[in-house]
């Protein structure tokens, strides 16, 4: 049903691998160096530049099984999900919530709470992270004449908030019309774009469903078809098509959560804090 990835700057994460390859392919590679000004043939791959979702928990060490674990509960993930993912010793438990911010706390307590319930939950060596998502479905993916790829152009799932494959996909699509001259807009939108616009639907769909809908998601995704109701669910059709428009237009509704208002901020985003600036890579 889908991948375990390991991310960070350690050996044998994905980070490391892709950075070793750039440098074996003589990239020059600089940290901490934020580029202010375009200028030449440029990629620009700064990350998101909002938050539309928020991901919160603790990576850690354990002697659990391999396993991994999905809850669709509003007092564990507003309007998302929460997950636990245990594999060779290593674990991953987080709340992906996509409104109420300001009470992400709570909602990581509730969900470690839920998991040591339901799923046996034992962690050693835990240790916070967290991070924001950016779902905006993008018009264009260009900016002063240079391509914008990943969540920097708002490509990701608007579903789950995934977005690694869109990052990797339209990094290439990118390159592809720096080096061959070849139409970068109408290259991610034949390529990417109904994904993308199935992804807001999916979403639409999600935040009107209400408790006794998402019940209904749980029956099916718990059943022997998961792959195939997924499958189904992602892929584009004409009722996805018609509802588009409708979907698009409430797209960005639930998703606007200022929420902080108290000086001493804690929180992974809060959207009364300045935007970084973006950055660009060459």
């Amino acid at each position: 049903m889908f991948y375990l990835l390991r991310r960070g700057s350690q050996a044998g994460t994905l980070d490391r691998s892709l950075l070793d390859q750039a440098l074996a392919a003589g990239v020059e590679v600089r940290f901490n160096d934020r580029v202010q000004r375009a200028s030449g043939r440029m990629v620009f791959a700064g990350g998101p530049r909002r938050a539309d979702i928020i991901a919160v928990g603790k990576v850690f060490d354990t002697q659990m099984a391999d396993g991994a674990w999905l809850a669709l509960k509003p007092d564990l993930a507003p309007k998302g999900y929460a997950y636990l993912l245990v594999h060779q010793g290593r674990g991953t438990v987080a709340s992906c919530m996509f409104t109420g911010f300001r009470n992400q706390a709570a909602h990581l307590s509730a969900t470690l709470d839920f998991f040591e319930r339901h799923a046996g939950l034992q962690m050693t060596n835990a240790k916070p992270f967290g991070g924001f998502g950016n779902t905006r479905l993008p018009r264009t993916a260009v900016q002063g004449g240079t391509p914008l790829i990943g969540e920097h152009a708002g490509f990701q799932d608007g579903l789950a908030g995934f977005g690694l494959r869109y990052a990797i996909y339209s990094g290439r699509l990118a390159a592809q019309s720096l080096i061959h001259g070849t139409d970068y807009t109408k290259a991610w939108k034949r390529s990417l774009q109904p994904a993308l616009r199935t992804g807001v639907v999916n979403r639409f769909l999600f935040n009107l469903a209400g408790r006794h809908g998402i019940d209904f998601a749980v029956g099916r995704l718990a059943g022997p078809q998961t792959r195939s109701v997924l499958r189904q669910a992602y892929r584009p059709s004409a009722l996805k098509t018609a509802l588009f428009p409708l979907a698009r237009y409430w797209f960005r509704a639930p998703l606007s959560d200022p929420s902080c208002t108290h000086d001493q901020c804690d929180c992974v985003w809060c959207e009364h804090g300045a935007l970084p600036q973006s950055s660009a890579s060459r």
